[in-house]
């Protein structure tokens, strides 16, 4: 794998990461009264 591949591959984790984090604080928010 080349080190640009490798750079993709965490760029692209991360940015699922961050959105996953992100839904679950809107989702845990819309069920908090």
């Amino acid at each position: 794998m080349t080190e640009i591949t490798k750079s993709a591959i965490l760029y692209t984790m991360m940015i699922i990461t961050l959105n996953t984090a992100i839904a679950l604080s809107v989702v845990g928010l819309d069920f908090l009264p």
